[in-house]
């Protein structure tokens, strides 16, 4: 049986009084012991988006009889 994986995806828009001449874009990787995540930002004058995706790593049911013993 392997490790199965979900995804979860967000996006957000939002405004801020941030100024920015020049679109700049970002990137954050996170990563857990169950899951991943990864945050992109593109900012652009005053303008924000964010679109963040999550990875959910599912333990197998052997670790988790094992690790509660």
């Amino acid at each position: 049986m392997k490790n199965q994986k979900r995804k979860s995806r967000t996006i957000q828009f939002r405004q801020e009084p941030v100024l920015a001449l020049f679109p700049v874009i970002g990137r954050q990787r996170r990563k857990y012991k169950t899951k991943k995540t990864i945050t992109y930002t593109f900012v652009f004058l005053w303008f924000i988006w964010e679109l963040e995706t999550i990875k959910y790593k599912m333990l197998r049911a052997i670790n988790v009889e094992t690790s509660n013993s």
